[in-house]
């Protein structure tokens, strides 16, 4: 195994984010084991994914760091090349774990990244996949097709699936069901976000069950109030659409025009019944179709706004021939037949 100079090896950009630094009386220790016995076990480095002559350490930092606290010249390392930085970044993880106790709050981060570059090497295969030109309408279709005549056996094995990606995850992380199920929910939050939750959970030595629950609420809280922003956009839709009925009252009719008592009679009637069929429509649906819950609260809104606007075209409607009947709904047809004369 070579010995390679300090100033042709360079930390990996990762590994401070993952991997805290060791300290206190453990760092005296660790300097004066070195500075006695020297470099026991090789750094693990790699040339891989650089244009210059340096190489990127994968496992070894605390060594490196020590090395340039004693002013060592050269470290033994073993070069080991990769074919994807995925495959890196597994290393980087999987072989400092070996090496070291961690904590609960390391394990959790280090199953997050895990998943992470999981879920990049999946899309990755399935571009790579698409541009081989193995997927096609037809497999599509046809996979499709399966689906829907095997829903059930398609949800076991995607069960089944879960279960093993768990199982490596957790092979290679250490991690307990809990700090798996922990990671899960730190996938769906930003970087930052992440960074601060492992640091809380560090600074005050939080649980696992105590974060995931902390994680949960915040995460009701958040569904609360996009809930709360989606009703208040609909009240503003709906004071919009007010305010245009509100113009439309305030439009001049044609004194010169023929109004129709029946056919104002037959409009009353059937904006009524709109009013009061709609919502038990809407309602049988919800009850006897197979129609799911969120479909429904989406669709609960337009219906209620449809019934408002019903209704105030019917009092607009009543408002204006009120207008040019003297207020009195009695003299509709004597008006009409006004008109026809004139």
């Amino acid at each position: 195994m070579p010995d390679i100079p300090l100033d042709h090896l360079e930390p990996h950009k990762r590994n401070g984010g993952l991997f805290s630094k060791i300290e206190g009386d453990e760092w005296i220790n660790f300097l004066a084991s070195i500075e006695t016995r020297g470099i026991l076990q090789p750094l693990l480095v790699s040339s891989s994914f650089r244009s210059d002559e340096k190489y990127t350490i994968v496992s070894g930092h605390n060594r490196y760091r020590a090395a340039l606290e004693l002013q060592l010249e050269t470290l033994p390392c073993e070069i080991k090349e990769y074919d994807t930085k995925e495959d890196l970044m597994i290393d980087l993880i999987s072989v400092n774990l070996d090496q070291r106790t961690y904590t609960a709050a390391d394990r959790v981060l280090l199953s997050a990244e895990l998943l992470k570059i999981e879920d990049d090497l999946r899309i990755k295969n399935g571009k790579n996949k698409a541009q081989n030109g193995k997927f096609t309408d037809s497999g599509r279709s046809a996979r499709i097709g399966e689906n829907e005549k095997s829903s059930h056996s398609g949800r076991s094995a995607r069960m089944v699936k879960g279960g093993r990606r768990r199982e490596r995850i957790q092979a290679r992380s250490k991690a307990s069901r809990g700090e798996y199920d922990l990671a899960l929910l730190l996938m769906e939050l930003p970087q930052e976000q992440v960074e601060q939750v492992i640091n809380k959970m560090r600074k005050y030595n939080m649980s696992v069950k105590d974060v995931k629950q902390e994680l949960l609420e915040e995460k009701d809280r958040v569904r609360r109030l996009k809930a709360q922003l989606r009703e208040e956009r609909k009240v503003k839709l709906t004071k919009k659409q007010m305010e245009e009925l509100r113009e439309f009252e305030k439009i001049e009719l044609d004194p010169g025009a023929a109004w129709d008592a029946k056919t104002f009679d037959e409009t009353t009637r059937a904006i009524n019944h709109a009013c009061e069929e709609i919502p038990k429509l809407i309602s049988e649906i919800f009850k006897n179709g197979r129609i799911r819950q969120q479909t429904a609260l989406l669709l609960q809104p337009g219906v209620d706004a449809l019934v408002l606007i019903l209704k105030e075209s019917r009092s607009t409607f009543i408002e204006q021939w009120k207008a040019h009947t003297d207020g009195s709904l009695e003299q509709i047809e004597e008006y009409n037949k006004r008109l026809m004369e004139n």
